[in-house]
């Protein structure tokens, strides 16, 4: 596993790098450096989690020697409405990586999943504060990979994978962590310009789907129609009325036509 003295003699940008075999989730740590005044790009890497997070209040699988988790603490000079396009910005960055190592195409399931095939492997969780004016202070971008081969709880099983599930070869857990900081650092050294949203349209797999949105206490059904030059989901309902989200979980997708 790569050390914090490599990760900095790799991308000399950082303020600082902490690697550790366990901990119980690298956003916490992360959120706890940032309230102590951590600097802009310092980076939490573990082999492990205790309590991962997901959306949500969700777990977020995370066994030893399979995984790639990992936090990067950011504080960017934007407008607080921009915040929210670092979840894209996020899931581009690793798409990118994991294609760049792999040579796996791979999709995403708006708002923060990557998948191959019809699973999920990656989960992104991002979460910020402000200052008493309301502008940013910080915010801590959560990525977990499943890289490995992997044996997942029944609870999982039938919707989550990993890269070497997926593709039958396992890569390198090194040179995917090297190129996905690499990634990270570069979409936000160009923050918020760039092409992210653009290439994070084009790799939604929902688009034309049915599925079933949760937003809150509301739950219902609709087709996807695409993601719209915000990153918000458009979605035609049952009723031919349209609606466009910014927010919201989606708990079900209907199986790809033929």
């Amino acid at each position: 596993m790569l050390t914090a003295e490599t990760l900095k003699r790799h991308f000399p940008a950082l303020a600082a790098a902490e690697v550790y075999d366990t901990i119980d989730s690298t956003n916490a740590r992360a959120v706890a450096l940032a309230r102590a005044g951590a600097g802009d790009l310092t980076l939490i890497l573990s082999d492990s989690q205790s309590r991962g997070r997901g959306r949500v209040a969700r777990a977020f699988y995370s066994p030893p020697g399979t995984g790639i988790y990992l936090t990067l603490l950011t504080r960017p000079r934007v407008a607080t409405a921009l915040l929210s396009h670092l979840t894209p910005l996020a899931a581009v960055a690793t798409a990118e990586a994991i294609e760049q190592v792999t040579g796996a195409k791979v999709g995403v399931k708006w708002v923060n999943d990557l998948w191959l095939g019809e699973k999920k492997m990656t989960g992104i969780l991002v979460e910020g504060a402000f200052r008493p004016d309301g502008t940013p202070d910080y915010a801590v971008i959560g990525i977990g990979i499943n890289v490995g081969r992997m044996t997942f709880p029944e609870e999982l099983a039938g919707y989550a994978t990993s890269i070497a599930n997926a593709t039958g070869t396992d890569p390198d857990r090194d040179a995917l962590t090297l190129a996905l900081v690499d990634r990270l650092l570069t979409r936000l050294a160009a923050f918020p310009e760039g092409d992210f949203l653009d290439a994070y349209r084009a790799r939604s797999v929902l688009d034309g789907r049915d599925v079933t949105v949760v937003r809150g206490t509301e739950t219902f059904d609709a087709r996807v129609l695409g993601i719209d030059a915000d990153g918000a989901l458009r979605l035609s309902l049952p009723d031919g009325s349209l609606r466009t989200l910014s927010s919201g979980e989606i708990a079900h997708v209907s199986p790809r036509r033929t």
